[in-house]
């Protein structure tokens, strides 16, 4: 058996790269797949790969390929693009033409910004064989299961002092805001998810295993962020009104806001007075690596 393995790889963000190691190794694990390929961006990868902007490198490797693995993360959604959400679409449509089985392994769903994107994707979706992360899957009856990055090894925890709050925001205004609310009261410290020479935060791929930083507390609205931090059982809170991080704060017991308004009212109480982590339910995600394992491995071989 071939397979294809696709997702935002390639492309310097420490979550998805994670997500692209941990289906490798699941695919490695399975004695019926013989050989794999990645359709990966601009970045080199340790792995076989072919270009996933190059149209006829699709139809070859589609018209090769047994199935083609959406690893992880959140890739059917429509808020950082339409035409994001059409190209993900049309690599479902084309292998559905080419007889190639479509297996959506532990994924997010949305945010759209309109009900017939939704609806759109549903639709590309339906003959496809479907797991995921989110506590509202769009499909009656399908597993949920975990993130990949939850099943990989616990990283060692430290006993640094725990003194500075990391800010992991998409927005410059509101880090900003919360730079100037934080300054006369703690350390501060900005990371950040993707990969970038130009900038002077941290890195978060430089520290995903293990790292020395007095941390003890995250403010965020990058999913993987907060994964990292309850990985290492650092408190965090996020301030997003996306799905996956509303449910993934109400698994953990953090708080999300919808808006930096409504956080900066309790940002300075918080920052106060945070202790404790996620680190049972973060061990409890790491014990269903053989549902992962073995629900990927019914879908390739049957």
């Amino acid at each position: 058996m071939r397979v294809i393995l696709f997702g935002y790889y390639g492309f310097g963000n420490i979550g998805d790269e994670r997500l692209l190691d941990e289906t490798v190794k699941l695919i490695q694990s399975n004695s019926v797949v013989l050989s794999y390929v990645v359709a990966n961006g601009p970045n080199p990868a340790p792995f076989p790969t072919f270009n996933r902007w190059n149209p006829f490198a699709w139809v070859y490797q589609l018209y090769r390929a047994n199935a083609i693995v959406f690893g992880g993360g959140s890739l059917f959604q429509s808020k950082s693009g339409f035409m994001s959400l059409c190209f993900y679409l049309a690599v479902v449509g084309l292998a559905r033409i080419l007889n190639c089985q479509i297996i959506l392994l532990c994924h997010g769903w949305g945010p759209f910004k309109f009900a017939w994107h939704e609806q759109l994707t549903r639709w590309f979706l339906s003959n496809s064989k479907r797991s995921w992360r989110t506590l509202r899957p769009p499909f009656n009856d399908d597993v949920i299961l975990t993130d990949l990055t939850l099943i990989q090894p616990m990283p060692n925890p430290t006993d640094l002092p725990k003194t500075t709050i990391a800010l992991m925001l998409r927005s410059p205004n509101d880090l900003t805001q919360i730079s100037n609310a934080l300054r006369d009261h703690c350390p501060i410290l900005i990371m950040e998810t993707q990969l970038s020479p130009h900038s002077s935060a941290l890195y978060l791929g430089d520290v995903w295993e293990s790292h020395q930083l007095p941390l003890k507390g995250m403010v965020t609205d990058r999913f993987h962020g907060a994964i990292w931090a309850i990985r290492h059982g650092i408190p965090w809170l996020s301030i997003s009104d996306d799905s996956k991080l509303i449910d993934l704060a109400v698994q953990t017991g953090a708080r999300n806001y919808l808006t930096l308004n409504d956080a900066m009212t309790d940002l300075l109480a918080w920052e106060a007075r945070v202790e404790g982590g996620s680190l049972d339910w973060a061990k409890k995600q790491q014990s269903k690596y053989l549902d992962v394992k073995g629900w990927l491995n019914e879908q390739l071989t049957h």
